[in-house]
């Protein structure tokens, strides 16, 4: 049983930024979440869970809250500084002892510079996973591997222990994708022809309306781009123009750099009016073949007259079904993008991860060199640690 006392403080400065990241230690940290936080659904708080922070009947703030039950948690609000200091009151009167964020950090002693990187991260994430990461990052969970690696290679390894180390770099340069994707957020582009919903599906995940929505056809004429979370992970959308066989000058420039943006795009939801017959598409065949493809069929309000499943076999391609005006359908919608990006891979705290090109290429040096010289890889594995001399 976990006998520390419960201390806890803000591990984020303050400033500016909406995002503020709470850490709690010690013994009665599940009864303390009882007695302050709410869940959405009503459970109580386990893993990466939303809900509400209270103050009795008053609610502090919306917060995601991750709790596995290690006798320690974390409660991400965003509301600001003024948030931040309700949060600490609310922790003091509950009988946390507020202490500053370097006694709730775990500092391994490695890696300056990744620490260096991940605070610079950390500062400009405005996602709760983002955030969990680059916190994960700046206790050291990459530079203790990449420690552990050189420190091998600086024992003139055999064959076989190279070869060992030789799986561990390729282990990290495999998950390298899903660390970068919080400094280099995923593009998703949402596109289909006219009036389908591609604008009111984009504000909708969103969560305002960042587009112009009408019911005219051809609204919008240029791609409009945000930053969003989706399920706390940091994704870049952009609404664009209809795309559709036009006479008008400005609308085709916009069709135009709507295709341009596909070739870019990471994901593209192809948005499409599922309420009506699917209309003959000249460019639907280039859009389906390109990878990481979503065909939604909107509207779903208004009822369905396309065999979802039908579709997806004859596209060979994910299909989803919503109601972009109603939100029905968005969480599934969600989790078919997230299962598409880079963001599959391993989970936030579970795997040490490089997530700065520096890092990349670092490693993949080093990858070249083990073989032949463990010691000019071992050199550049404390490049990746500590900078360049």
């Amino acid at each position: 049983m976990d006998d520390r006392p419960l201390i806890g403080g803000c591990l984020t400065a303050a400033g500016e930024g909406g995002l503020h990241v709470f850490r709690v230690r010690g013994e009665g940290v599940g009864r303390l979440l009882s007695d302050v936080f709410r869940p959405a659904d009503g459970r109580n708080a386990s893993v990466l869970r939303y809900g509400h922070l209270v103050d009795g009947d008053r609610v502090v703030d919306e917060v995601m809250v991750v709790h596995g039950g290690n006798g320690e948690a974390e409660i991400s609000t965003h509301g600001g500084d003024v948030v931040r200091g309700a949060v600490t009151s609310l922790l003091e009167r509950a009988g946390v002892a507020v202490v500053g964020a370097s006694d709730l950090f775990r500092d391994d002693g490695f890696g300056s510079e990744v620490r260096d990187e991940a605070r610079e991260g950390l500062a400009r994430t405005g996602c709760v996973q983002g955030l969990l990461f680059y916190l994960s990052a700046l206790e050291g969970g990459l530079g203790v591997e990449v420690a552990a690696v050189r420190d091998g290679m600086g024992r003139g390894p055999d064959a076989s222990m190279r070869a060992s180390l030789v799986r561990r770099l390729d282990a990290l340069l495999g998950r390298a994708g899903f660390g970068r994707a919080f400094g280099a957020p995923p593009v998703v582009l949402v596109a289909g022809p006219p009036n389908a919903g591609k604008s009111t599906l984009a504000n909708r995940l969103m969560g305002r309306d960042r587009c112009i929505v009408t019911p005219e056809p051809g609204t919008t004429r240029d791609l409009v781009g945000e930053d969003l979370g989706l399920d706390g992970y940091p994704f870049r959308i952009l609404d664009s123009a209809g795309l559709r066989e036009t006479q008008d000058p400005v609308e085709a420039a916009g069709v135009e750099r709507t295709l341009a943006a596909a070739a870019d795009a990471d994901l593209v939801l192809l948005v499409m009016d599922g309420s009506a017959p699917l209309p003959e598409i000249p460019w639907l065949d280039e859009f389906i073949h390109r990878p990481g493809v979503i065909v939604v069929l909107n509207k779903q309000d208004r009822g369905t007259v396309t065999d979802p499943d039908a579709l997806a076999r004859r596209l060979a391609r994910p299909v989803a079904q919503v109601s972009a005006l109603e939100g029905s359908g968005t969480d599934a919608l969600v989790e078919k993008v997230l299962f598409r990006s880079p963001y599959r891979g391993p989970a936030t705290r579970d795997f040490p991860c490089p997530f700065t090109e520096r890092q990349v290429r670092c490693l993949e040096a080093a990858r070249r060199a083990v073989r032949d010289d463990p010691g000019a890889a071992s050199g550049l594995l404390t490049e990746l640690l500590e900078g360049s001399p």
